[in-house]
Formats: C-alpha cells, sequence, structure tokens
C-alpha cells in the first residue's frame, strides 16, 4: 500500500524490524487512548474525552519519520479494535475510524505548509495557526463521522456535528501544544540546571500556587464566571515557566474543570444533558487555554530574538568568534573569576602569517574564506571554557582557563600544525591554499587580583612578535624580563 504521505527524508527511515516497532506502538497507543475514551463516554453519549487523534497528530507532526503508511495502518487497526472490543457494529466502526483519521490526515497535512519553527510553537503566531489547524481538522473529522449519531447515539445529525466537533476542539487544542513544545533531553537537561542555580527558586513555586488556589476558589464559589477563576494564575505561569511547562498546566486546568463540571463538582448553572450547553463549555474552555499558551510563545519568541540579538552583537559576523570588546568584557569576568579562585591561566595571540599577501594574491573575498576556515580550525580545537575572539585583520586571541604551561604550549603547538595541514579550498582555484600561523603566549600558574586581561594580552603580544621575527609558523613563551643586578 503506498502512504498518501511523505516518505520519511534519506537517512532517517527505521529498519525492518524498529520500523514496525514503531508501528506497532502507534497502533498500541491509539488502541489505548481509544478504549480510554469508549470507557469514559456516558451511556448513549458520543465520547467526551476523545485523546487519541490530538496524540496521533502530535506524534506526526512532532516526529516526521512516523508518516509512514505502516503507521497509518497500524493506527487504523488500533481505532477499529478499540471500537470492536467495546461491541460497536462493524460497519459502523469503519466509519468511526475513516472520520478519525481523516480528522488526523487533515491536521497533518495542514501543519505541513507551515515552517518548522511556527510549527514547534517558536513564533509569536504559532498559536493562533495552531488554532486554525485544530478547528479545521476537528471540522473534517465531525463532517464525515457525525452521521453515525443518528445510527449510534439517537441523535439528530446537527447535534452530532456540534458536538463531535467541540470534543475534537477541546482535546486538540489541549493536548497538541504539549506533544509539539516536548523539550529535547539536552533542552531538558539545560532547564533543570538552570533552574537548580537559580537563588530565588520560591518564584518557580509561588505561580503553581496562586493555580491551585484559583482552581479551589472555582469549584467553592462557582457560578459561570467561575471558568475564568484560573486565568491570572495561567497568565503568571507563562510569564515564569517555558512554552512545555505552560502548555501542560493548561492542559490539566483545563481539563479538570471540563471534568468538574460534567460530574456537577463545579457549579456553572448548565445542564449538562443539554447539546447546546455543553458545546458551549467545550469550545469556552478550549478557548481558556489558547491565552496563556499565547504569551509563553510570545515571551519565548522575544527571548530567542533577544539572544540572537546579543549573539550578533557580541559575535564576529565573519568568522563567528568574540568580536573584540565581548572578548575582553568576557576575558575580564573569566580573570577575575581565576583570580578568586587563584588558579592558572594562559592567553594567546594568534596572526596569520602573510595574510596581505593573500589578500592582494586572490582578492579580499578569497582572503575572507581563509580566515573563515582558520577560526573553524581553531574553535574546533579549543575546549567548551576557553575564549577565543578576533581583534581585527588577521589577529585572533584565546584565553585557556586553568591549565598548566606545558599543557598550553602544546594547546599552540597543536594550532599551529593544524592550521599548517589545513587546505583552505578556494572557489575557482583547483590547487587549495595553505596558511600558516605565528602564536605567542603567556601563563599565569596563580592569577592575582593585579593581573589584568589587557597586561596579559600585552605580553602574548610581545611573544607573538618574538615567534614572527624568529621565522614565523611556531610559537614562542613570554618570559618575565630579569632583573638587572646593580652596581
Amino acid at each position: 500500500m503506498k502512504s498518501l504521505l511523505r516518505p520519511p527524508s534519506p537517512g532517517t527511515a527505521a529498519g525492518p524490524v524498529k520500523g514496525w516497532g514503531l508501528c506497532l506502538g502507534i497502533g498500541a497507543l491509539v488502541f489505548a487512548a481509544s478504549l480510554l475514551g469508549i470507557v469514559t463516554r456516558p451511556v448513549g453519549f458520543m465520547a467526551a474525552f476523545w485523546p487519541a487523534n490530538a496524540l496521533l497528530l502530535g506524534l506526526l507532526v512532532r516526529y516526521p519519520r512516523l508518516a509512514a503508511s505502516g503507521t497509518w495502518a497500524a493506527a487504523a487497526v488500533g481505532y477499529v479494535a478499540a471500537d470492536l472490543a467495546a461491541g460497536t457494529p462493524p460497519l459502523a466502526t469503519l466509519w468511526l475510524a475513516a472520520a478519525n483519521l481523516c480528522g488526523v490526515a487533515m491536521g497533518w497535512w495542514l501543519f505541513g505548509q507551515v515552517p518548522v519553527a511556527t510549527r514547534f510553537l517558536k513564533r509569536q503566531m504559532s498559536v493562533v495557526l495552531m488554532f486554525g489547524i485544530c478547528v479545521a481538522s476537528s471540522a473534517a473529522a465531525a463532517l464525515v463521522g457525525s452521521g453515525t449519531g443518528p445510527l449510534l447515539f439517537n441523535t439528530a445529525w446537527p447535534t452530532a456535528l456540534g458536538m463531535w466537533f467541540c470534543t475534537e476542539l477541546i482535546n486538540s487544542v489541549l493536548i497538541l501544544p504539549v506533544l509539539l513544545s516536548l523539550p529535547t533531553p539536552q533542552e531538558a537537561r539545560r532547564t533543570l540546571k538552570k533552574r537548580r542555580w537559580s537563588r530565588r527558586r520560591w518564584k518557580y513555586g509561588a505561580p503553581l500556587l496562586a493555580l491551585a488556589a484559583s482552581e479551589a476558589a472555582a469549584i467553592a464559589i462557582g457560578g459561570p464566571g467561575a471558568l475564568a477563576f484560573p486565568v491570572p494564575a495561567l497568565l503568571w505561569c507563562a510569564l515564569t515557566y517555558g512554552v512545555f511547562a505552560t502548555s501542560v498546566l493548561s492542559m490539566l486546568t483545563c481539563f479538570g474543570l471540563a471534568m468538574a463540571a460534567g460530574a456537577g463538582v463545579l457549579d456553572l448553572a448548565f445542564a449538562p444533558t443539554h447539546a447546546w450547553s455543553v458545546f458551549s463549555l467545550r469550545v469556552g474552555i478550549s478557548l481558556l487555554g489558547l491565552g496563556p499558551l499565547s504569551v509563553a510563545t510570545a515571551k519565548a519568541a522575544s527571548v530567542e530574538a533577544m539572544r540572537r540579538l546579543h549573539r550578533a552583537a557580541s559575535h564576529d559576523f565573519l568568522t563567528d568568534a568574540l568580536a573584540r570588546r565581548a572578548f575582553m568584557a568576557q576575558g575580564s569576568k573569566l580573570l577575575a573569576r581565576l583570580a578568586r579562585e587563584r588558579s592558572s591561566v594562559a592567553v594567546l595571540m594568534l596572526d596569520l602569517d602573510h595574510f596581505k599577501r593573500v589578500n592582494d594574491t586572490y582578492g579580499h573575498a578569497q582572503g575572507d574564506k581563509v580566515l573563515h576556515g582558520f577560526a573553524a580550525t581553531v574553535s574546533d580545537a579549543l575546549r567548551p571554557g576557553d575564549l577565543f575572539g578576533r581583534l581585527g585583520g588577521e589577529e585572533f586571541a584565546v584565553v585557556l582557563p586553568r591549565i598548566r604551561q606545558a599543557d598550553a604550549m602544546a594547546v599552540a603547538r597543536r594550532l599551529c600544525k593544524q592550521v599548517r595541514n589545513h587546505p583552505f579550498a578556494l572557489p575557482g582555484h583547483a590547487t587549495p591554499l595553505h596558511a600558516t600561523v605565528s602564536i605567542g603566549l603567556v601563563v599565569r600558574t596563580g592569577v592575582s587580583a593585579q593581573d589584568s586581561l589587557g597586561a596579559l594580552m600585552s605580553d602574548a603580544d610581545a611573544a607573538l612578535y618574538e615567534a614572527k621575527a624568529a621565522g614565523r609558523d611556531r610559537t614562542h613563551l613570554y618570559e618575565e624580563p630579569r632583573a638587572t643586578p646593580g652596581p
């Protein structure tokens, strides 16, 4: 059977065993989620909680390589098996499964038309577009499946259409954001590390307490306005936490309100047996969850824009090394920290040999390519905590914290060798260019408060001059001038 969807990109398709395992896993998930919706369905009524479609759509969008024909077949089997297990007639079972798959397919196709960053809730308009897609996919499923209302639930077609639509909408709007904003393991570790080292941990717990209090107040007071009680606390959560945490809290809060209202625990002065009252409640709760999510998404997009702006201001656009001002600022902070620790530091000054000759011979555009390749070669050879900056032209500097003199010399020699052996490919030239670098370095075994980055760079620059005077393509260690003996 040919897939109706785009095949996985090259190199991402799973092997036979793993592929079948994924398909079986998707089928089992759809079966379990469908069965959960059927079990919680009131007798004689359509399901109020139907997470299967939102889960399937979220997984297909979040992990595109799952969107293969085997996955869709497994999902179809899961839908059919759940309804057959519940005693639904076979023909109606196929009809219901087709409706569910139509809704998921519509959502998957629409998500494929928007940029990846927007798809994963990383842009300010992401929530608006996601809501539009949820409306379209819910409408598609409702149009196909609502015809079963008169047959299975003794419900008029317009009522069945409205109930199917609002059920799909509330599940999609609340479940999809959780899957679309799911952090990678690296992002999760980075977030936990940031929270662990925060000195004001209380500020991360206060919004949760406010949310719990607002939920309790809504149940205790009741009335039509009770649905809006958690909104301020959810907005506080959106401003404090990330998009994923906000989506989880919004999902739990809104589903809790819906279940409490349906069970009569939350008195909203509406009749749960009146179809259009239920429609109004579910659509209203769906819209309630969009506000905090929009705030969290807009905040995350703003933070990302500021991060990019800061990086553009602090990094050299050509080499991606630190710009001079940022290098001096970060290097001075690092030196002050090393002085408190009484740790060692090495400062290296690097200068490409005869770079003016490269520009004169090949042109400035080709010279820029050499600078870019040189900076990439140096960056790849440094540790994560080292600083690398471009001071101007072909002159660069490196700060190596917590390093011994012998190791610093070894790093400098290795950089010389790697640059010497690196072929710089130039467009339009069959023979690659080979360049060399001269390095001067100074090492402080115990940094003191009197040491400044400018003074260390001056010493390293003096050593660089000695390296060039000795023939270039070499390193030279700065040595303190010996005191002249008195008469």
